[in-house]
């Protein structure tokens, strides 16, 4: 897991840089349909909901979840300068896989009243332009942290599974002679932008990623 952490804590910071706010985060796991608007679900998955982030999410039955604190995890008590606006995370976690060479995340945060100003005023531009933002801040981390062949393809602003304002972006790299691939998706609602993480070695990647696309295209703002 180590080579993943760099990058974790550089997506934290930047959506910090971006945006700033204050979050809390709740969690319950409750049994669903299986069925969201017209997306199928399989019938075991189950209906991850955080009632402070207001969100929710379908998970397989062998996944699991964690809350982080920066104050309980060693990797976040590094930024104890910035208490005042880093929210927590909620990992997800698959049972089957080898933890070290994956990451699945989601990371929500209030939306600044300056963030969406100037020429980023309506909700396509101010979305596309956190997005662009946060891409060229990530290429840029992830090549001072001596990663290679850092390719991204984005979508720009689109409708993802009946969420209007979204943005999709694919990073490929190359750390400590290890290939990995990210998926990252933002979400932005009238007040509060969410962003999912997935990123994994090359390898598990394979192995994951037609769950990975099942679990979060059922991804719903609960406002």
């Amino acid at each position: 897991m180590a080579r993943l952490f760099p990058v974790f804590l550089f997506i934290l910071i930047c959506f910090v840089i971006f945006c700033g706010c204050t979050q809390t985060q709740s969690k319950t796991i409750e049994k669903v349909p299986t069925r969201i608007d017209s997306l199928a679900v399989p019938n075991t998955y189950q209906k991850y909901v955080n009632t402070e982030d207001h969100f929710s999410i379908y998970l397989p039955p062998d996944w699991s979840t964690k809350v982080v604190d920066k104050s309980e995890n060693e990797i976040l008590s590094d930024l104890d300068k910035t208490d005042d606006v880093l929210p927590k995370a909620v990992f997800f976690n698959d049972k089957n896989s080898d933890s070290s060479k994956y990451l699945l995340l989601i990371y929500g945060m209030n939306l600044n009243p300056v963030t969406c100003t100037g020429d980023y005023t309506d909700s396509t531009t101010c979305l596309k332009g956190i997005n662009d933002g946060f891409i060229e801040a990530a290429v840029k981390s992830l090549k001072e942290g001596g990663a290679i062949d850092v390719k991204v393809k984005s979508s720009g602003v689109q409708n993802y599974y009946g969420m209007n304002d979204a943005s999709t972006n694919v990073l490929t790299y190359t750390s400590n002679g290890v290939k990995f691939t990210s998926n990252q998706i933002l979400i932005k609602t009238a007040s509060r932008v969410y962003f999912i993480l997935y990123f994994a070695t090359d390898d598990v990647y394979a192995k994951q990623i037609e769950t990975i696309n099942i679990i979060i295209p059922t991804f719903r703002s609960t406002d």
